[in-house]
């Protein structure tokens, strides 16, 4: 949806009406670090792809969840972590 400028005064626009923004599926494709410094939201999505890696125990994996959630805390973002639950 941060294809243009158009929609990011839009995001603008509704978050100024109270309307909470995420950013889904952070930490792969296109929901990296430079999309968050584009675009202000209330919260982050880490993708659930980063908890596979991490139950799969691969190397560099709780680094990598560290840094995504620090990234996410210093951009003033609720960390929300899809498939935690599991």
């Amino acid at each position: 949806m941060l294809e243009s400028a158009g929609e990011l005064v839009s995001i603008a626009r509704l978050r100024g009406l109270g309307v909470t923004i995420a950013l889904d599926d952070f930490g792969s494709g296109h929901s990296n670090a430079a999309r968050l410094s584009v675009v202000a939201v209330d919260y982050v999505k880490l993708d659930s792809g980063v908890t596979t890696r991490l139950r799969a125990a691969i190397a560099g994996a709780r680094d990598t969840v560290a840094e995504l959630i620090d990234l996410g805390r210093a951009a003033g973002c609720g960390i929300v972590w899809e498939g935690i639950d599991t």
